[in-house]
């Protein structure tokens, strides 16, 4: 039978081994003293194997002491320690299901033994058995008649078995012995707002008000319910006597602050928070997490946005070292559209957050986003050292360096991330192979670079500027031309009107002797937008040559040459009035 899988309080296991240290003591406690009653051998065997499985036990060879506690149970059935003990070896090693019964058998024959009620207790409760926990407390009770703990738990049992009536006449017991406290009066408002009895459960409160006036989280929890029951404007009145009281008290401000927002009032809202979040008596961890609630909830409300930044300004002034308060303000700027200030709060904490990925991967971001290569280069190739295991930062790294011209700097990040990806990251894959191609094309290591862009096109048929560049650099080098017209044809397919895919195309049949194919595809370049191009004009130019159209084609270089740099060798073809190739 599968044994299902519970949880166990921790003390449980601290309860686990004072009972390893301490089993003689049950062993007395259980009645085991020699009894020399005609079966002085057996209680002798009886004795040498409990106390061998007991220095087993101590030694770590569970099985082994397993196997002379079990020879102890054939010895002497009715002793209840060897059963217990082979209890806690079975939980040790998680047999749940076995622990439960030789717990039960030693409790069978050790009713009165509480380490064995309470370690049975706890197991029972382990497997959602409260049922029979309940009834093994009120045995407990019985042995220790208003026990505060065993009183408090058989409470909170009852509680558990939905037998209300029974759990409260216990807290009330409980109350009523040791007098008030938070646990049997927080445990008791539980109980009356289940039941949805306001009344009664602010009466808890109350008590816990008188009993401890100098808690003031009890006068909180006193508004809270006013909260609950939505009676804000009693709620309003309740908090702002408390502050004009207790006017440090920054969770006040707080709750005070939510009745507003809950009343609609934001402005308001926000003034109180402003009061809060100047002190550090709150929790930094719930103040960012009121903020981060504002901005979602304020995005559209240009005022109350605005509103929020001066929170947080508040929030960093009284917390100037927090990262947390530089990243929520990041993230607002970065909401605001304001990227260049929200770089600078990252950068500022970026040295006391070098394991936090997400600060790293937003920063990478902002670089790319202000189009700050040589940033990006930085703060990706930092982040590849604090961060080895992340592919994404590598591919940062590297393509920015291509960005920046660091061509040689590009390749190593490029194929250590490469080597870092698994193998269902075929998009992040192709970004790899196509940012290495260029790196190597512009490294002339020509015959790497066409590799790795043949990997990335059979990676992605759709990366249209890797296929147009990949066609006109195999137009460049006079070879692949079938392979370069069949991907341009599909680019051309896609952007029948985009002037630098065309240019390609023209480009690929001038290099293929079409000529007139060639002209009529780059006139149609010029004319989309070419015009203003000197690569497109001085390649009109040198297609019209080939044509025959001579004094079209020193027209051409001649607008080629007021738009720009063009080819080393248009000046001369100018000059000379024909056409100059390598």
């Amino acid at each position: 039978m599968k044994i299902k899988k519970y949880f166990v309080p921790l003390f449980i296991i601290a309860f686990i081994g004072s009972i390893l240290f301490s089993s003689c003591s049950v062993f007395r406690k259980t009645g085991e003293s020699a009894k020399t009653n005609g079966k002085e051998k057996v209680y002798l065997n009886y004795k040498f194997s409990f106390y061998e499985g007991e220095r087993q036990m101590m030694l770590g060879n569970y099985s082994l002491a397993s196997q002379y506690f079990l020879q102890c149970n054939k010895l002497m059935p009715d002793r209840a320690t060897p059963y217990f003990q082979l209890a806690q070896l079975y939980y040790m090693n998680k047999d749940y299901h076995n622990a439960v019964k030789y717990t039960e058998l030693a409790h069978n024959r050790a009713s009165d033994n509480l380490w064995i009620s309470e370690f049975l207790v706890n197991l029972y409760e382990g497997f959602n058995k409260y049922d029979k926990a309940a009834e093994l407390l009120k045995e407990i009770l019985r042995l220790k008649s208003g026990d505060y703990t065993y009183l408090l738990e058989s409470a909170r049992v009852a509680s558990i078995l939905g037998k209300d009536v029974e759990a409260l006449k216990t807290y009330n017991e409980l109350e009523e012995k040791f007098g008030v406290s938070e646990v049997t009066s927080l445990a008791k408002e539980k109980l009356f707002l289940s039941k949805k009895d306001y009344p009664n459960a602010e009466k808890e409160i109350d008590k816990l008000i008188k009993a401890f006036p100098a808690e003031k989280k009890y006068t909180g929890l006193k508004g809270d319910l006013l909260i609950l029951q939505r009676k804000y404007d009693e709620a309003e009145t309740f908090y702002q006597k408390a502050i004009e009281e207790n006017p440090d008290i920054s969770p006040f401000y707080i709750a005070l602050a939510e009745i507003y927002q809950l009343k609609k009032q934001p402005e308001k809202a926000i003034t109180e928070l402003k009061i809060a979040f100047a002190n550090t008596d709150v929790d930094i961890q719930k103040k960012v997490e009121i903020i981060y609630s504002y901005m979602r909830y304020y995005q559209d409300n240009q005022k109350i946005f605005s509103e929020i930044e001066l929170l947080i300004t508040t929030l960093i002034k009284a917390n100037p070292e927090a990262v947390e308060a530089h990243t929520i303000y990041s993230d607002y700027l970065v909401q605001a559209k304001r990227y260049k200030d929200a770089r600078e709060q990252l950068v500022m904490i970026k040295e006391k957050a070098k394991d936090n990925f997400l600060l790293w991967e937003q920063l990478v971001f902002l670089d790319a986003n202000l189009e700050d290569n040589k940033a990006m280069y930085d703060h990706a190739t930092e982040a590849t050292e604090l961060f080895p295991n992340q592919p994404k930062f590598f591919l940062y790294a590297g393509s920015a360096a291509f960005m920046i011209h660091k061509y040689a700097d590009a390749i190593k990040p490029l194929h250590n991330g490469l080597d870092l990806l698994v193998s269902d990251s075929v998009g992040v894959q192709n970004q790899f192979y196509t940012y290495l191609g260029e790196s190597y094309y512009h490294l002339k290591k020509q015959d790497s670079a066409f590799y790795y862009f043949d990997l990335a096109v059979t990676g992605d048929s759709t990366n249209y500027s890797l296929m147009n560049n990949y066609s006109y650099y195999l137009a460049l080098a006079d070879t692949g031309l079938d392979k370069a017209l069949s991907m341009i044809k599909r680019v051309i397919k896609q952007y029948p009107e985009n002037q630098t895919y065309l240019d390609t195309y023209a480009w690929v049949l001038y290099k293929q002797k079409k000529y007139e194919e060639a002209l009529r595809i780059i006139d149609l370049a010029v004319k989309d937008g070419g015009s203003s191009s000197a690569a497109i004009m001085e390649h009109q130019g040198d297609i019209l040559y080939k044509n025959g159209k001579k004094e079209d084609a020193i027209l051409a270089w001649e607008k080629a040459m007021k738009l720009g740099k063009g080819s080393q060798f248009l000046s001369q073809k100018i000059k000379e009035g024909k056409l100059i190739e390598e």
